[in-house]
């Protein structure tokens, strides 16, 4: 059995309106994930490209006069 034309485009109709509702009040979602997962890149790039320095000890000279 076919589908005529005109059912067709009711059941797109239908379709792309539930998808296009999902999509919208989804929306904040995609763009916070995507927003965080731009800020992870960018932190891991940054720290890829400064050398790693070694935190040399400091020794600190105590000296007490008695008079």
């Amino acid at each position: 059995m076919l589908i005529g034309t005109k059912e067709y485009q009711l059941v797109f109709n239908v379709y792309f309106s539930v998808v296009n509702s999902w999509l919208s009040s989804h929306i904040w979602l995609f763009r916070l994930v995507s927003a965080q997962l731009i800020e992870q890149l960018i932190d891991a790039s940054s720290a890829s490209r400064q050398p790693q320095r070694a935190v040399q000890p400091r020794h600190v000279t105590l000296s007490v006069r008695v008079a």
